[in-house]
């Protein structure tokens, strides 16, 4: 009796299936193999289901890389997935690392930073913009240690940017320019809750936040240090920045405040058409807005955790009595992240901890 074949990679060369094989990988669409492979980069999609897709999209691959012919292996539609599963695997594997895999200091860096300085200074397009944004927040959680200095501190870094060396700061220039995306964006974004670019917004103001934070860390240590003269930030642009970033800390207290009244405290006063849907909070099931986001949930948006974080730093290094009350104003938000952040992630624990101890 003839041995079964199985079209799994097990058998490399099955006898009269080859066309059979061709004709099927010609049916599969090489944008849908893409978006299978990019499901862990859009963040669209939970993590289990995006690693399915991911192991999906490459099970195929990996099947037909074995089962065509050698030209049809060759063609764009095989080869050019390459780029994508590479960038894949990288996805999978560097959440997993521990800071102790990573070198401290790499060879790359400074080089990388000086890329990222030159895009900050020609005022790039949406897409540099958030190029530099994510580039700079994955840089300086990546090397907490070494990045800020590189990032922040206002030496030449053998530039050869005429327009970095004669302009102001770049730390200034830098930091003005992710607050004013912040603030520009604030007033817009309940309405794109559940819009198709909201998760790409939200990632990229959480990326600017994450980059302030950094900056006030470094700055507070700069000021303590006595021998340290590379922060040359003037007392007037000093000021300045700090009252733009009271503006920006005001303004995502009131998104939040929004944010969070919409998911899970509901509102009062409202037409009842307005709150169709129910959510369960630990004090019980209250109704929510319609302009609430339809499946991602609060405590699920990076932007809330980022904001929160860098409100509290600010807030403990800058004594601003108003904002604080602000702050004080959200305590109901804050008790329940807290109890949310001791059964699941992400954890708010510590920034609300630190929030509180000033506000």
């Amino acid at each position: 009796m003839e041995e079964p074949q199985v079209a799994d990679g097990s058998n490399p060369e099955p006898k009269g299936k080859r066309r059979h094989f061709q004709i099927l990988w010609e049916c599969i669409s090489s944008k849908f193999l893409d978006r299978l492979l990019r499901a862990q980069l859009s963040g669209k999609v939970d993590k289990g289901q995006a690693r399915d897709m991911v192991d999906l999209a490459v099970a195929v691959l990996h099947t037909f890389s074995i089962l065509l012919p050698e030209d049809i292996r060759r063609e764009p539609k095989l080869t050019g997935r390459a780029g994508s599963m590479v960038k894949a695997l990288v996805q999978s594997f560097i959440p997993k690392l521990t800071s102790e895999a990573l070198p401290r200091s790499p060879k790359w860096l400074r080089s990388t930073i000086i890329l990222l300085r030159a895009l900050v200074n020609r005022r790039p397009t949406l897409a540099g913009r958030v190029a530099y944004t994510q580039a700079a927040a994955a840089l300086l959680q990546a090397y907490p240690a070494t990045c800020p200095s590189l990032l922040f501190n206002d030496e030449s870094l053998n530039t050869s940017d005429k327009s970095e060396r004669n302009s102001k700061p770049f730390s200034y220039l830098f930091v003005n320019l992710l607050l004013i995306d912040l603030r520009s964006s604030f007033p817009s974004l309940l309405a794109k809750l559940n819009s198709s670019d909201y998760s790409n917004i939200s990632q990229r103001l959480a990326a600017a936040f994450d980059v302030i934070s950094s900056f006030i860390g470094h700055l507070v240590r700069s000021l303590d240090d006595e021998d340290f003269n590379a922060f040359t930030i003037s007392p007037d642009l000093m000021l300045k920045l700090r009252k733009d970033i009271a503006e920006t800390m005001s303004l995502s207290i009131e998104y939040l405040r929004d944010r969070w009244d919409a998911s899970i405290a509901g509102a009062s006063g409202l037409h009842p058409s307005a709150r169709a849907g129910t959510t369960a909070t630990s004090e019980g099931t209250r109704l929510t807005l319609t302009w609430d986001s339809m499946k991602d949930s609060v405590t699920a948006d990076l932007l809330v955790l980022a904001s929160i974080r860098a409100l509290a730093i600010w807030i403990r290094e800058d004594e601003n009595e108003n904002l604080r009350k602000e702050t004080a104003g959200m305590m109901d938000m804050f008790i329940e992240l807290y109890k949310i952040s001791l059964k699941e992630d992400p954890d708010f624990r510590y920034p609300i901890l630190l929030a509180l101890e000033v506000s």
